[in-house]
């Protein structure tokens, strides 16, 4: 994450001069290296710049041309995030009703506020709203993902494959989906649970303790 930090802020200063300055991948890509190096003071920061140098549409004023700016609403999504990554949760939410209330469908936003409910330790509420995403979205990977984690929480492990076995045929190389299914088969391990006799009167010495191991 650091290597990225510095590669994305290098090739943001070598194109200043460049007529299609500034490039938004770039941008974007240095604002999730921000929060993947947990520096996310600087990530607000530069969110905050974002929200200067992106504007809400494009084409103003020319009829039939004007339209919404992608850009725009994924960078007040990811506004959300960053107070959501710092523990921020009050700021965050306040700001993603913001959000939702002015496009109740991007899906973007719907997600992030299944990750809030994640946070707030409300699963079940959480894996609702990634399933309401699904049903517009059925192919929507992270709603998947989400479905999945919050059904371990669950203990809801037959979904829980379905959405694993699903990810993995569909997108065996994702990182995050390599990890969604690690975190399965760490759920489904069997654990060793030990029990002792040792000042039981009736076991004596306790010296069938050992015929209290299971797995």
């Amino acid at each position: 994450p650091k290597l990225a930090r510095d590669l994305y802020l290098q090739a943001l200063e070598l194109s200043a001069q460049n007529s299609q300055y500034p490039e938004p991948e770039w941008q974007f890509g240095l604002l999730y290296a921000y929060m993947d190096n947990n520096q996310f003071t600087e990530a607000q920061q530069w969110v905050a710049q974002l929200e200067k140098d992106i504007p809400p549409v494009l084409h103003p004023g020319i009829r039939r041309a004007e339209v919404d700016n992608e850009y725009y609403e994924r960078m007040r999504v990811d506004a959300v995030r960053t107070r959501l990554y710092a523990d921020q949760l009050n700021e965050g939410e306040s700001m993603l009703k913001e959000v939702l209330d002015k496009a109740p469908f991007n899906v973007d936003a719907r997600l992030t506020l299944g990750e809030l409910k994640i946070t707030r330790d409300q699963p079940r509420n959480a894996r609702e709203q990634f399933i309401r995403v699904m049903i517009d979205d059925p192919a929507n990977l992270y709603a998947s993902v989400g479905i999945a984690q919050t059904s371990m929480q669950l203990g809801d492990y037959t979904t829980a494959r379905r959405h694993v076995d699903m990810l993995t045929t569909a997108y065996p190389e994702n990182f995050t989906v390599q990890r969604t299914q690690k975190d399965l088969r760490a759920h489904l391990r069997p654990r060793l649970t030990v029990l002792s006799r040792v000042g039981n009167a009736k076991g004596g010495s306790g010296g069938n303790a050992g015929n209290d191991n299971w797995m």
